[in-house]
């Protein structure tokens, strides 16, 4: 039995992943290239070294699919992918152009953290 996950995730966004990288402070790589797994070789055009993962996690832009191995929790815990998510997300909202154009003629961009772990972006004009 194998303990490859691929997820459909909509990680599609180099420029996001790249910012969702950094504010999580986390290592990454960016452009084509080859991540190993436990029993295979993925191809991929981003990766990244979640914390306390053993092997890093792949994602290919052009699909979304992101190739990882943590072997049931083991080697890798699960909340970190999701932190990286819900990261990533948010970036990909503070960039939409019409955010980017509100922040642009003065408004503000607050991150409110929810029950259950849910962060609301707040926008607020003047």
């Amino acid at each position: 039995m194998s303990h490859i996950v691929k997820l459909k995730l909509q990680l599609s966004d180099p420029k996001c992943l790249t910012l969702a990288c950094k504010a999580l402070k986390l290592e990454h790589r960016q452009g084509p290239h080859s991540i190993k797994l436990f029993t295979n070789d993925a191809d991929v055009d981003f990766s990244v070294k979640l914390p306390d993962w053993r092997y890093p996690v792949g994602i290919n832009t052009r699909t979304g699919e992101v190739s990882l191995d943590n072997y049931n929790g083991n080697w890798g815990d699960m909340k970190e992918l999701h932190r990286l998510s819900q990261e990533y997300a948010l970036q990909v909202a503070e960039q939409e152009p019409s955010v980017q154009d509100l922040l642009f003629r003065g408004w503000s961009a607050t991150r409110v953290q929810q029950a259950g772990g849910v962060v609301q972006l707040v926008l607020e004009g003047n």
